[in-house]
């Protein structure tokens, strides 16, 4: 009875964790991360915590939620060079492509002309615009069209050599398969990252005798979450319509 007792004083002790709010860029490795799920999860990253959870079990949680983090709140910021053909609207995205978002302006896509000194934003248009804008112009001008699809964009006009396309994109979080492996996540949003692992642990493991401990450390990481969600403008009810959409 006193070990179970000792037990739960451990189990529910305040998250000791400070979250690098202002980020330090992509230094996290996945051993660190694990150290803060045992940290969030059970108040303690060493000891008796480890029975109830594999390493095996903590990396998956951990990649899953990186990569949902790197959709929701689209934290992976990257840029490619895509120099044109003449006649070929096609071309491959990098396999990190997720998407560019329309409505944050941080994301978008840009060209420049092969004899041009500045990039110029390059408009979007939907699958049944396609073929529809002029052809004449050159597409390092103003006046350029880009759509995306399964992975390719699509750029018109389409009947200059060189021209360098610029998609400013959101990528998917990197996948990370041993303890030295760095996420290309940024610092900032390592612990609403692993606190979304640990919710999901806590929510849909069997604790048997245990379940009023999880229950009440599943309050605790519930209400950090949340308070992360509000930090990066985030609502369970956006996350949910994403879904749906």
């Amino acid at each position: 009875m006193k070990k179970i007792i000792l037990l739960f004083m451990v189990l529910l002790v305040v998250p000791s964790y400070a979250s690098d709010r202002l980020g330090q860029g992509n230094t996290t490795i996945l051993s660190e991360m694990i150290t803060q799920f045992y940290i969030e999860t059970f108040g303690n990253a060493y000891g008796t915590p480890h029975k109830f959870a594999d390493t095996t079990t903590v990396e998956y949680l951990l990649n899953t939620s990186s990569l949902d983090a790197s959709t929701d709140l689209n934290c992976v910021e990257r840029d490619t060079t895509i120099y044109t053909l003449t006649d070929s609207n096609w071309y491959d995205l990098p396999s990190d492509f997720y998407d560019v978002p329309a409505n944050l302006s941080r994301f978008g896509v840009t060209v420049k002309s092969s004899s041009g000194t500045r990039e110029n934003a390059m408009s979007l248009i939907a699958v049944d615009q396609i073929g529809t804008k002029s052809q004449s112009a050159t597409a390092g001008e103003i006046g350029a069209w880009y759509c995306i699809r399964k992975g390719r964009i699509y750029i018109e006009p389409a009947n200059n050599d060189s021209d360098a396309v610029k998609v400013y994109y959101a990528a998917l979080a990197n996948e990370l398969d041993t303890a030295t492996d760095t996420t290309n996540i940024d610092r900032k949003y390592i612990r609403y990252i692993v606190l979304k692992a640990a919710e999901k642990f806590l929510r849909t493991r069997n604790w048997g005798s245990y379940q009023s401990v999880a229950s009440e450390r599943l309050g605790i990481v519930q209400t950090e979450l949340a308070c992360e969600e509000t930090l990066f403008g985030i609502t369970r009810k956006s996350l949910m319509e994403k879904t749906v959409q």
